[in-house]
């Protein structure tokens, strides 16, 4: 599913000049059916282009939001997408709701530093 996904927001991205590639780090690029041969110069990417990993899920979303496709809030308190807890912190010390701040994953992180870990 998330490779379906991904091929169709790769083709959304084309609207505001991003290349984007459909990208698994075991196989590499995940090839798309053109009809036209893969040299075809219609199909050359002419930069690098964006990768929407498809490896789990915690990286497939926080490429579609790299590509702007999707925004992403986490709660302060949470630490899904950002892997480095403030010091002290223990998940199970935390029995209540500690706040309804929720930031911006895209504005706060660096995403690509967020997807190589």
């Amino acid at each position: 599913m998330r490779v379906e996904v991904a091929r169709k927001e790769s083709m959304k991205a084309l609207m505001y000049d991003i290349e984007a590639v459909v990208y698994d780090n075991r196989t590499g690029i995940v090839k798309d059916n053109f009809a036209a041969a893969e040299d075809d110069e219609d199909y050359e990417i002419d930069e690098e282009p964006e990768r929407i990993y498809v490896d789990n899920d915690r990286v497939f979303l926080l490429s579609l939001a790299k590509i702007n496709a999707i925004r992403l809030l986490e709660r302060k308190d949470s630490f899904f997408f950002n892997p480095n807890p403030p010091d002290g912190w223990v998940e199970k010390d935390v029995e209540e709701y500690l706040g309804g701040e929720y930031i911006n994953i895209s504005m706060e992180y660096n995403v690509d530093e967020l997807i190589r870990k």
